[in-house]
């Protein structure tokens, strides 16, 4: 009724809500505790200590595109959610790329690009376990095939992208010009902050500070999804499996610190809340993209975008104009989960009708949903990623734009070729 009163009443009341859903206030819990744990792992020395085992001492990692080598394989391999990937990833990368002077930007980049088009292209990881199912359902009530999540995995082309496409880019050192300023800002200031470091490293810290919780926070976030699954993996809730592992590793952290009196006990809880403290300009920025997400939901975004779109577009762009909408509700929303679940139930019956090959526009589907979460400032991936890199919002948003943009050119150039030809 354009009452701006009610409107604003209404903002804060959604907002309210955000922390009325358990996986939003999980979301935040497990930020703060990372952020807690980490604080404890910097003051304990294992940051130092990790950078002296791999980069001065044994010299494992031996250059820039070593270092981010690593970050990408990480990456990969951390595949069980997304948030677990950025936040292990983040946080191992964070000091070994500061130590060989990477940009947090450029570190920031590969951390979020293989964190959801990873989790979202292997059908083992929590996304993938329940995108197999929810996509067969559909696919079947339309007259598919049940195993359309494999058949589309080819056509999953952003995803792949973002994935070889930042291999790319480190192997051959390429770089769009928004990225190189940053990496020229950066390297005017990282010797004054390598002098200072190095000043206040006593040598004391040890690796294993920073390992043992990381290890400890894979290995039983990964039990805890087998556990609550009920032997199934796959079933597993992966939130509460990650928030659980992440208590037992700061757990663990205190009890390293005390062991080997780093820290007393009082002091461990100071800094470990200092960390937590730490983190609240993120949690402050996630919970105003979870009020967003909520906003664009009671209006009808995706559906709105859906039947404006889909009643004009000739069927060879079909897909195209599904790729197109997906990114679009992603970008807006912040979310994959959002945007897919909102166009899959859309577009795989309208393809179906339509004539149109299924798996190539469930990769439609999939691929825009991927563009806009690791393109989006409201997407939880990208606050997740930031936070954990040390990279500014803002500074990561810019920078990664140019890539997905030109990923974006790619994916739509191939879907309409794709949509002709098939």
């Amino acid at each position: 009724g354009w009452n701006p009163i009610a409107a604003v009443q209404g903002m804060f009341d959604t907002m309210v809500g955000v922390f009325a859903s358990p996986n939003n206030v999980k979301s935040i819990f497990a930020i703060l505790i990372v952020g807690g744990m980490i604080k404890l792992i910097e003051t304990m020395g294992g940051v130092d200590g990790l950078i002296r085992a791999l980069v001065q001492k044994r010299s494992i990692i031996k250059s820039q595109k070593g270092a981010m080598l690593l970050t990408w394989l990480i990456g990969v391999l951390v595949f069980t959610t997304g948030g677990m990937s950025i936040l292990v990833t983040g946080t191992v990368s964070a000091p070994i790329c500061k130590a060989m002077k990477i940009a947090p930007e450029k570190n920031a980049l590969i951390v979020h690009a293989t964190s959801s088009p990873v989790t979202v292209s292997i059908p083992f990881s929590a996304m993938g376990a329940f995108t197999v199912g929810y996509l067969g359902n559909l696919a079947v009530e339309a007259g598919g095939s049940a195993n359309i999540y494999y058949e589309s995995l080819p056509f999953f082309i952003t995803p792949l992208l973002f994935i070889f496409g930042t291999l790319f880019v480190i192997l051959t050192g390429f770089d769009f010009p928004a990225m190189k300023a940053k990496i020229r800002e950066y390297e005017t200031r990282v010797a004054a902050e390598a002098a200072e470091e190095e000043t206040q490293d006593s040598g004391k810290g040890k690796a294993i500070y920073l390992i043992l919780p990381m290890v400890i926070l894979v290995v039983c976030t990964l039990s805890f999804m087998f556990i609550s699954g009920k032997g199934d993996f796959l079933k597993g809730n992966g939130m509460d499996s990650f928030l659980f592992a992440a208590l037992i590793s700061m757990l663990v952290t205190i009890v390293m610190a005390l062991k080997d009196r780093l820290l007393s006990l009082d002091e461990s809880i100071g800094v470990f809340l200092q960390g937590c403290g730490s983190m609240m300009p993120i949690v402050t920025i996630l919970t105003c993209a979870y009020t967003f997400g909520a906003v664009t939901g009671v209006l009808g975004t995706g559906a709105f975008l859906g039947n404006a779109l889909g009643s004009f577009v000739p069927k060879a762009l079909i897909p195209l104009m599904i790729y197109f909408i997906a990114a679009c509700i992603s970008m807006a929303t912040g979310s994959l989960a959002a945007s897919s679940n909102t166009i899959a139930p859309i577009a795989i019956p309208m393809a179906a009708i339509m004539g149109v090959n299924l798996p190539l526009a469930v990769g439609a589907v999939y691929s825009g949903a991927v563009l806009g979460d690791c393109a989006s400032m409201i997407s939880d991936n990208t606050i997740l990623t930031c936070s954990t890199t040390k990279c500014d919002v803002m500074d990561h948003v810019k920078t990664q734009m140019p890539y997905a943009l030109a990923n974006a050119a790619v994916s739509a150039a191939l879907f309409v070729v794709l949509g002709l030809i098939m």
